[in-house]
């Protein structure tokens, strides 16, 4: 239920994302994610590096040697 939930709630680039991956794991599978934990691992390995790749950049940039 939840996951049917949050897929129809979903739009733009999660959507595409959401149906080619059950495309290619009913494909390769023979099934999709079923469970909410498999789910948001899936949807966490997809979204959040880029985030956390963008901060990451910032960071360094922003990076200066202290004194001491």
């Amino acid at each position: 239920m939840k996951i049917q939930l949050a897929t129809h709630k979903m739009g733009g680039t999660t959507l595409i994302w959401w149906e080619g991956k059950t495309q290619i794991d009913v494909k390769q599978k023979g099934k999709f994610i079923s469970s909410w934990s498999k789910f948001l691992k899936a949807l966490t390995k997809q979204f959040y590096p880029l985030g956390y790749m963008q901060q990451a950049v910032i960071d360094w940039q922003h990076l200066r040697q202290g004194k001491g």
